[in-house]
């Protein structure tokens, strides 16, 4: 598993940091647990079935990219 807290330790040791830190979630359910917990036992519930609207996503990263109030922010802004 990666250091998950390098980021924000890195000021601390005096190291360079990246403008944004993008991090992958998963939703942990009944179904898919046993994976990120061994311990756990996994159901044959399917859980949470959840579509992300990629292109309402897409739809509003433009906007912010065109917003004047976060000009200055541009580059924290994903692309896509």
């Amino acid at each position: 598993m990666a250091d998950t807290h390098a980021p924000a330790l890195s000021p601390l040791a005096g190291k360079p940091v990246p403008p944004a830190v993008l991090v992958t979630h998963v939703m942990v359910t009944k179904g898919n647990v046993c994976q990120y917990y061994p311990d756990r036992k996994c159901t044959s519930d399917k859980g949470i079935d959840f579509k992300f609207p990629q292109d309402a996503f897409n739809k509003y990263l433009a906007s912010l990219h065109q917003s004047a109030e976060l000009k200055d922010y541009q580059s924290l802004i994903p692309t896509n």
